[in-house]
């Protein structure tokens, strides 16, 4: 009996290690997937730096552009038509050298930056959400597993402490008295929890911790 005491102790140990494990476990990929939720936004956020600078700059291209714009208007009235025509072609050429340089590359606008951050986050958010769900239900399991390895013993003396009861046709007061002492437990416990409600223990001890299911109310 001592050597199956313990080989039951060593289950449950084991289960509530390896349930301490599950735990671990799942607090170190949550945190993995919020350190790459907010490598996502650090890139949205980039962007939208680029892009701020990005429209700065072409509007102050446009502000020096109209502005010799209106240099070349004032002075087309005021010079010999020689000098305008030399003017123009000066600013035509300038014009040209500023259009050669090398384009920048094309960038998407800022909506859908953050549309596609939002995006790539909530995904992120959903996978961790659902490893966690799984996680969580390997760690009940495994609870569960342990308990029943834990109370294996004490659910065997109560199922047979009940079937005796029910051959014995004593009444509780009298069969706790005679009872007890063979299973190794008080009176008052063998009278008020383990004679208490036969049906309701025999259900106990052929499953103490069953599975809790969530019931939906249908609608006609």
């Amino acid at each position: 009996m001592h050597k199956k005491a313990k080989r039951l102790r060593d289950e449950a140990q084991k289960e509530k290690d390896k349930a301490e494990r599950l735990k671990r476990e799942h607090k170190k990929t949550l945190e993995q997937h919020i350190k790459r939720a907010s490598k996502q936004v650090q890139i949205v956020e980039n962007d939208n730096k680029q892009l701020r600078e990005s429209l700065a700059n072409s509007k102050l291209e446009l502000a020096r552009a109209k502005n010799e714009l209106k240099i070349y208007e004032s002075m087309k009235h005021h010079t010999p038509s020689g000098d305008v025509v030399i003017l123009e072609n000066e600013i035509i050429a300038k014009l040209k050298a500023e259009n050669a340089k090398p384009k920048k590359t094309y960038k998407p606008p800022m909506v859908e930056i953050e549309r596609k951050g939002r995006e790539i986050a909530r995904r992120d958010l959903q996978r961790a959400a659902l490893e966690a769900a799984k996680e969580k239900q390997l760690i009940k399991e495994s609870n569960r597993k342990a308990a029943l390895a834990r109370h294996a013993k004490t659910n065997k003396l109560k199922a047979q402490a009940i079937r005796e009861y029910k051959d014995s046709g004593l009444s509780k007061n009298q069969f706790a008295k005679q009872a007890a002492s063979r299973f190794y437990v008080s009176e008052s416990t063998m009278r008020k929890n383990w004679l208490q409600g036969v049906l309701a223990i025999e259900r106990y001890a052929k499953n103490p911790y069953p599975m809790r299911v969530k019931a939906y109310s249908m609608r006609a």
